[in-house]
């Protein structure tokens, strides 16, 4: 029985294996490309809202920036949709619209498209709207061929659970796939926060039989309440995106027939000085003090990040000396600071940047500095292949991350032990190992240990020193 169902997962969560991500925050990109690598890309027109900068965390950048899709960008916040505008600026096949979208009226996704693309048919459709994209698809008079929709990873797939419109609840991936159903459509894969369904009359080209939601759902952001017999309440897990302390227990009632009630925690009963204190804070948040603060606190965290950069500088120039270096490779380029500082100090630097666009610009800025080489691609993959060329000593600064915002996400968080299996592979003898953000490294997310870094590097050559120092892991 397990056998079986071992083998009808893998069969129908095939997709799944295609998660790759060149903007999308959970592997969407190379769910989209392989749907229409299958079903065909059609007309190649896209529309997703909201846009935001068109980049941050979009499914549809992909196709339109890279692979010469035609789109329809739309954004409600004016700001986000001015900085959309100046992005796609230079694509002729894009268009942009700062609108609301709501599911009827003029301002319907419907209506959008027929008065900016009339007569086309969309062949993805990407809903994230954090609220009511389930009323958006509901109402939808469009028939993309592919849609991507965001639904509430915290709602078991058991549960059908839709929130009143104008909300900040979402709906649950049970309610959105049996709506989805009702309109002509399939499920054929998930992530952590998207689903995406396929028209049925297109479906069979995928190749695979519709999964189960229960069989392919994504459970880690689950969280569990059980009661002793004695009526004490426990969590499993403190809940994803919960702020426990917020005093609201007011009965909140939904599209669907259920009514919950949010959970108020206290770690300890708050005394008279505690209470006084959180009032005037309520108080200062709305005086010209606040604003004072913020202004202050931002520039000190300014402050902050140029002294770190510096120390880290310092620590690089520190090693380069002390072992004789003239070779930095660096992995995770960024804005190509370190370069720049580095940029006199080194008769050879490598540096590997896996975002597109941020390596685009990185080239720009080194393009006079004929010692300095700005690859782009995921380092997992470029190192090994430029090691083979670098029969000298170097000095790794390794630092390629997955961070948020702009940064770039290949197919894990950190591609740190790739990494470290080409350096420590190789035939030269002498290398230094400096790994950024030690911190990071506590088993979270896809991040190893610190404990199997250390393991991994014995295991390869137990005669390195390891030490970590100033949140950088230091291998020598």
């Amino acid at each position: 029985m397990i056998k079986k169902f071992k083998q009808f997962a893998m069969k129908n969560a095939v997709l799944s294996l295609y998660k790759s991500n060149v903007t999308s925050q959970w592997g969407e990109d190379g769910i989209i490309s392989e749907i229409f690598n299958r079903i065909g890309p059609g007309g190649k027109f896209c529309v997703e809202f909201g846009a935001w900068d068109g980049k941050h965390y979009s499914n549809a950048w992909n196709l339109w920036h890279e692979k010469n899709w035609s789109a329809l960008l739309i954004e409600a916040d004016k700001k986000k949709a001015y900085d959309l505008a100046r992005t796609v600026v230079k694509f002729s096949k894009v268009a942009t619209v700062c609108a609301f979208v709501e599911p009827v009226g003029e301002n319907s996704v419907g209506n959008i498209v027929e008065k900016v693309a009339p007569g086309r048919t969309v062949d993805l459709l990407s809903i994230d709207i954090d609220g009511n994209d389930y009323y958006i698809l509901e109402s939808l008079s469009l028939r993309p061929r592919v849609i991507v929709i965001e639904y509430n990873p915290t709602i078991p797939p058991s549960l059908s659970l839709v929130q009143k419109k104008g909300e900040y609840l979402g709906a649950s991936a049970r309610a959105i796939t049996d709506l989805a159903h009702e309109k002509g459509y399939a499920l054929v894969a998930l992530t952590e926060t998207n689903l995406f369904f396929v028209q049925k009359d297109e479906f069979v080209k995928l190749g695979f039989t519709e999964p189960l939601l229960e069989e392919i759902f994504i459970p880690s952001n689950l969280t569990y309440i059980i009661t002793s017999y004695d009526g004490v309440t426990f969590t499993t897990k403190n809940p994803t995106y919960a702020n426990l302390n917020r005093e609201n227990t007011k009965r909140r009632y939904f599209a669907t027939p259920h009514n919950l009630f949010p959970v108020l925690v206290r770690s300890k009963k708050e005394g008279f000085l505690k209470r006084a204190w959180r009032s005037t804070k309520i108080i200062i948040k709305k005086t010209p003090v606040h604003q004072w603060y913020l202004t202050a606190k931002t520039k000190l965290q300014r402050t902050h990040n140029i002294f770190r950069h510096k120390q880290k500088q310092s620590i690089l120039n520190y090693y380069r000396r002390r072992f004789g270096m003239e070779t930095l490779i660096e992995t995770g380029t960024y804005e190509g600071d370190m370069v720049f500082a580095m940029r006199n100090r080194f008769e050879k630097i490598y540096s590997i940047e896996l975002g597109n666009e941020l390596a685009t610009r990185a080239k720009q800025r080194f393009s006079t500095h004929q010692h300095i080489k700005i690859l782009q691609g995921d380092s997992s993959v470029v190192l090994p292949k430029i090691l083979t060329d670098i029969n000298t000593r170097a000095l790794f600064w390794l630092d390629g991350h997955y961070s948020g915002g702009i940064t770039a996400k290949g197919s894990s968080h950190t591609p740190i032990i790739s990494e470290l299996d080409a350096i420590l592979s190789r035939d030269v003898k002498g290398d230094v190992i400096l790994i950024d953000d030690a911190r990071c490294f506590n088993g979270e997310k896809d991040y190893p240990t610190l404990e199997s870094i250390k393991k991994f590097i014995n295991e390869k050559n137990n005669t390195l020193s390891i030490i970590i120092k100033s949140d950088i892991i230091r291998i020598y």
